[in-house]
């Protein structure tokens, strides 16, 4: 049995009218847990949250309103068995977490009605709570890959804003290059022009440059 089942607490000797109903809410998928005496109840209701608790209102230890404060902590629902000739009556001593001891009684068959109302209200309830978590959850993730995929794009951005700076700063140094190959200077040219004119200039110790024959040659000394 999962525990996740287990929605009633049943505190004292169950009657005949009460297992007929525990085994119709059974069978719409909702456990009881059975303990004898207040004092169990009382440790049992300090670990789990039951949505529906069930006391007989004479117990080996005290009586099922001994229960009412804990129950209504829990915002939980608690109703007392009081037994009669043939019969029993009940009455609800905490109603979604408020007292109401004294309010209306309850025969058998209502009973079961009233119990399988609570329980299917704290199912759905419960299962709007789950949704809610799962949609946060989800958008919680969307908002993670969104920062992602914003990361993404800014790093793109900036290598393509880092190859154009590339580019530019290429096409400005070939531009730089070209504009550096600029023509000799005129005072140069006219100390070339002076040297052909005399027919050969010295260029080291050794070496000469002869310009008075049909080519251009070098020829040591």
């Amino acid at each position: 049995m999962s525990a996740a089942a287990v929605r009633i607490l049943v505190v004292g000797t169950c009657t005949a009218s009460t297992e007929s109903t525990l085994k119709g809410l059974a069978r719409s998928g909702w456990e009881s847990h059975p303990v004898k005496t207040v004092r169990e109840a009382d440790m049992v209701l300090r670990t789990i949250r039951f949505q529906l608790t069930l006391a007989n209102e004479k117990l080996p230890d005290g009586t099922g309103y001994d229960l009412a404060s804990l129950v209504a902590q829990q915002i939980g629902n608690l109703f007392i068995a009081v037994p009669l000739s043939e019969t029993c009556l009940w009455l609800p001593a905490v109603e979604n977490g408020v007292r109401s001891l004294g309010e209306r009684a309850l025969n058998p068959l209502m009973l079961a009605t009233e119990a399988e109302g609570i329980l299917r209200s704290s199912d759905k309830a419960n299962a709007a709570l789950e949704s809610e978590r799962s949609r946060r959850s989800g958008s919680s993730g969307e908002v993670v890959r969104a920062a992602v995929a914003t990361g993404v794009a800014e790093e793109v951005a900036s290598g393509e804003r880092f190859g154009r700076q590339g580019n530019q700063r290429f096409e400005q140094g070939e531009d730089a290059i070209s504009r550096g190959a600029i023509a000799p200077r005129r005072h140069e040219l006219r100390f070339a022009e002076k040297s052909r004119e005399h027919a050969s200039f010295a260029v080291s110790g050794h070496v000469v440059w002869d310009s008075g024959a049909m080519g251009k040659r070098w020829r040591g000394l």
